[in-house]
C-alpha cells in the first residue's frame, strides 16, 4: 500500500520539506486520484475518492475498480489499462461509474507509474456530471452533441480522400492559415512530415469504417510559416451516408499543453520520490489553476497556471488578501455575482460549487471549490479555475455551421424544416396559415458557365442580401442548395400581403447586380404554397416546388400561387408576364 498523508509511522520514508502538507494538498485535490494495479486493483486512493465512492480505503484495499464501471464500458475500460502499459500517459476518456447507487460520467486519465509497482497505473478522475446537466438544461441544441464527438476548436469538413471542403475559421486563430487556400488540397499539407503518414492512414481508416467509429490521432501541425505549432487530437467521423456532409467531419483541439504536461509527469517520477512524484505531477501539470487560502483568507499554496490564467502580478500572493480578490474580480463580467457567491461560500465552509465566470476579456472559466480538510476538521478552502473559452467558442461555431448555409449566412434547409414544422403545429391554436416562398434562380446555370463559380457565388450572396432586406425579422430565408431559396412566412392574416411580399422579392431581385467589372441582370421565379396544421412540411415544401416550376413554365421571373390558377409577373398580376 501507498500512503501519502503524512504519517511518520506508516510513510515509507521521512518527508522531505514540505512533503507532509504537499501530502495533505494532494488528499484535499478537489479531483479524484488513484492508484491501481495492472488488472484495476486498488492500492491508494486520496480522501476524494473515498468521498467519492462512499469507501474508504481500508475497505477498497485490493478491490477491482472494475465493480465499479458500467457493463457497457467495461470493455472499453479492458482496453485502456492493456494499451496504457506501452504509454507514457493514457488518452483521457468518458465512462459511467457507479457512485453510490447511482451511475456518473466520469472523464480519466492515467499514466503507468512502475517505479511503485509493475504494471501499476496512476489514475486521475473527474466527474463530468453536472457539466453534461448545465449544458442539456441551458442549451436548446444539446441533444446535437452526440452528432459531433470528440469537437474541439478546429472542424473540418472534408471528403473521403481528406481533401478539404470547409473549415472554421478557428484554423486562422490557431495557425495563422487561411480557411479558403485549404479549400480542395488535402488537409495533410498543414500536418507536420513525421506525422504525415499517420494522418493519411486514419483517412483511409476513416473513410472504410461503416458506423461512424471515430479514429483518433495525435499529430503536430504546422503555422502558416511551416514551423510546427504545436500537437493536436484528430477525430475523423465518416458521414459518407449522410447526403449533407458526404464525406469526413474531422475535428481537432489543441493537446499541445497537455503534452508537455505528460512530458513533465515523466521527467518528475523518474527524478523523486513516488509520494512527492504523485502531489507535483497533479498540482503542477494540470491545466487548471490551482489556489488553497486558509479560513482567515491566506494564500498558503498556489501553482503558477492561476497566475498565468488571471494575469495576476506573483507579489500580490504575498500581499493582503483583499487586494488579490479585487484584482481578480476586476476581471470578471458579473463582479458582483461572483462576488456573492465566494462570500456565501466563505461564510459557510462546508459548501462545494461549481460553475463558470465569464470574463470581460471574452474568456470562460470554470470555477470549482471546496473546503480543505485536515483530520475532517475545515482549515481551508481549494479553488480549481480551467480556460474553457475554446470548448464554448467551438461548440457555437458548430451550431451554426450544423444549421446555417456557409456561402450566404442564411438558415439551411435542415433548420428551415425545424422551424417550419413547429409554425405548422403552432398554426393550429392560432388558426392562422403560414406560407412558403419557394425561390429558383432563373438562367443561373449560364452565369457559371459564362463567369465561372466566383461570379456565381456572387450572385447567390445577393439574392441572399436582397431577400434579409425584403422580409420581416420574424421571417426566416433559407438557402436550401444551390441556386433554390425559401421564406418561410408564420402568422398569415392576409393572403394578399404574402403575394405582395413575393412580388416585392420578385421585383427587388430583378435588379442588376455588380459582380466584378459586371453589371448582371438577375430575375427569379418563385412558387407560393399557403397551408396549416393538416400539412407536413414535405407537403408544403412540394406544393411550393411544384408552384416555382409553374413559373418558370409561364415566362419565369414571376410568382405562382399553389393550386391557383393565375399568377403575377413583372407587369402585375394575372398572365402578363
Amino acid at each position: 500500500m501507498i500512503d501519502v498523508r503524512g504519517d511518520e509511522a506508516s510513510s515509507p520514508v521521512t518527508p522531505l520539506g514540505d512533503d507532509r502538507y504537499l501530502a495533505t494538498l494532494l488528499e484535499e485535490f478537489p479531483e479524484v486520484v488513484l492508484v491501481l494495479s495492472a488488472v484495476g486493483e486498488v492500492r491508494w486512493a486520496n480522501r476524494r475518492a473515498e468521498e467519492l465512492f462512499g469507501v474508504s480505503l481500508a475497505d477498497a484495499a485490493g478491490a477491482s475498480v472494475l465493480d465499479f464501471v458500467h457493463p457497457d464500458d467495461l470493455e472499453l475500460v479492458g482496453r485502456s489499462f492493456e494499451s496504457i502499459q506501452r504509454k507514457e500517459v493514457g488518452h483521457p476518456i468518458e465512462v459511467r461509474v457507479r457512485v453510490q447507487r447511482e451511475w456518473r460520467l466520469i472523464e480519466l486519465i492515467g499514466r503507468p507509474v512502475a517505479m511503485v509497482e509493475e504494471g501499476t497505473i496512476l489514475f486521475a478522475l473527474r466527474d463530468l456530471t453536472e457539466r453534461r446537466r448545465f449544458e442539456v438544461a441551458h442549451n436548446d441544441v444539446a441533444r446535437f452533441r452526440a452528432l459531433v464527438h470528440n469537437v474541439d476548436a478546429i472542424i473540418v469538413s472534408a471528403s473521403r480522400e481528406g481533401i478539404v471542403q470547409s473549415v472554421s475559421g478557428s484554423l486562422t486563430r490557431h495557425l495563422g492559415h487561411d480557411p479558403e487556400e485549404l479549400e480542395g488540397v488535402s488537409l495533410g499539407v498543414i500536418v507536420a512530415d513525421e506525422d504525415r503518414a499517420l494522418f493519411d492512414d486514419a483517412v483511409v481508416r476513416a473513410a472504410a469504417s461503416p458506423d461512424r467509429t471515430p479514429v483518433i490521432r495525435s499529430l503536430r501541425l504546422v503555422d502558416r510559416t511551416h514551423a510546427v505549432a504545436g500537437t493536436y487530437e484528430f477525430s475523423l467521423v465518416n458521414m459518407g451516408d449522410d447526403p449533407v456532409v458526404e464525406g469526413l467531419v474531422i475535428t481537432a483541439h489543441d493537446v499541445s499543453s497537455r503534452v508537455a504536461a505528460e512530458r513533465r509527469l515523466h521527467d518528475t517520477l523518474e527524478d523523486l520520490h513516488v509520494a512527492l512524484s504523485l502531489l507535483h505531477a497533479t498540482l503542477e501539470s494540470t491545466a487548471d489553476g490551482l489556489i488553497v487560502v486558509d479560513r482567515e483568507r491566506r494564500v498558503v499554496s498556489h501553482n503558477q497556471t492561476f497566475l498565468t490564467m488571471w494575469r495576476l502580478a506573483p507579489s500580490l500572493l504575498a500581499g493582503p488578501y483583499v487586494e488579490l480578490f479585487a484584482a481578480v474580480v476586476e476581471q470578471v463580467a458579473d463582479a458582483d455575482a461572483f462576488r456573492r457567491r465566494a462570500e456565501e461560500l466563505y461564510a459557510h465552509p462546508s459548501l462545494e460549487s461549481d460553475d463558470l465566470v465569464d470574463l470581460r476579456d471574452g474568456r470562460t472559466l470554470r470555477r470549482l471549490s471546496r473546503p480543505q480538510r485536515v483530520d475532517d476538521e475545515i482549515v481551508g478552502r481549494v479553488w480549481s479555475f480551467s480556460d474553457v473559452t475554446a470548448q464554448k467558442r467551438a461548440e457555437e461555431e458548430l451550431i451554426h455551421l450544423a444549421f446555417h448555409d456557409p456561402l450566404t449566412g442564411l438558415v439551411n434547409r435542415a433548420l428551415l424544416r425545424d422551424r417550419l414544422d413547429e409554425a405548422l403545429a403552432r398554426s393550429e391554436r392560432s388558426s392562422r396559415e403560414v406560407a412558403l416562398l419557394y425561390l429558383d434562380v432563373d438562367d443561373f446555370k449560364s452565369v457559371n458557365d459564362a463567369l465561372g463559380h466566383g461570379a456565381g457565388d456572387a450572385l447567390l450572396r445577393a439574392v441572399a442580401d436582397g431577400l434579409t432586406r425584403c422580409v420581416r425579422r420574424s421571417d426566416s430565408a433559407a438557402r436550401l442548395g444551390g441556386d433554390e431559396f425559401a421564406v418561410l412566412v408564420e402568422d398569415v392574416v392576409d393572403r394578399a400581403e404574402v403575394e405582395a411580399l413575393a412580388e416585392r422579392i420578385r421585383a427587388t431581385l430583378a435588379e442588376p447586380v455588380v459582380v466584378g467589372e459586371r453589371l448582371l441582370d438577375m430575375t427569379v421565379s418563385i412558387g407560393l404554397a399557403f397551408a396549416n396544421y393538416r400539412r407536413t412540411s414535405d407537403q408544403v415544401l412540394h406544393d411550393a416546388d411544384l408552384a416555382m416550376y409553374e413559373a418558370k413554365s409561364h415566362g419565369k421571373n414571376r410568382y405562382e400561387v399553389s393550386g391557383s390558377a393565375h399568377g403575377n409577373g413583372p407587369l402585375g398580376g394575372g398572365d402578363r408576364s
